[in-house]
């Protein structure tokens, strides 16, 4: 049954809004080896499905591993760095804390060479314009995944791998954002 779901879901690349170009950009000054990658994809999601999303029980349903392994998905993720694919087991759990912070602390906190050349409070101010702009549709109904591995082969599998995958769970938005360094 839940492989059917999944092969029933339709996807759709749909562009990112232009106003999280200057907070990637900010990410992509200090992950200079590597960089912070976003797409967004929309869902065409089946009436069982819905019911998995309203409960908020879309981990039972292998979200967001399977999601990311679907071919429509992966073809639009950033090309491969690393001429070995790792297994997609990633190791994502939910994030507790709000999104926003967690990107201040990511910005702050620098790459492998390069310190963030804002300061806290307009790097708070810049990830709270980047989901601002991210979310301004959406219907407040969000979970956001996390991994810190290096899942993919974009990635460089070193500390600075991250992912981190937001669903929009009654309009069936997904937003990824992929981030890699290399030291």
């Amino acid at each position: 049954m839940i492989l059917t779901l999944w092969q029933e879901l339709t996807v759709t690349s749909v562009p990112a809004p232009s106003e999280t170009e200057e907070f990637l950009a900010a990410l992509r000054r200090i992950y200079t080896n590597g960089g912070a990658e976003l797409r967004v994809f929309d869902l065409s999601m089946s009436a069982l499905w819905l019911a998995h999303a309203a409960y908020d029980d879309l981990d039972r349903l292998g979200f967001p591993e399977e999601l990311l392994r679907l071919p429509a998905v992966d073809a639009l993720l950033p090309e491969p760095q690393r001429l070995v694919q790792p297994e997609i087991e990633a190791g994502f759990f939910r994030l507790d804390e709000p999104l926003e912070d967690h990107l201040t602390l990511r910005l702050v906190s620098g790459g492998a060479y390069v310190a963030c050349d804002l300061s806290p409070e307009a790097a708070e101010d810049a990830a709270l314009a980047f989901c601002s702009a991210l979310f301004a549709e959406s219907s407040g109904n969000l979970t956001t995944y996390l991994s810190e591995l290096g899942w993919h082969g974009w990635h460089h599998d070193i500390a600075w791998d991250a992912t981190l995958v937001t669903v929009d769970r009654t309009k069936g938005r997904v937003w990824v954002l992929m981030l890699t360094d290399m030291d």
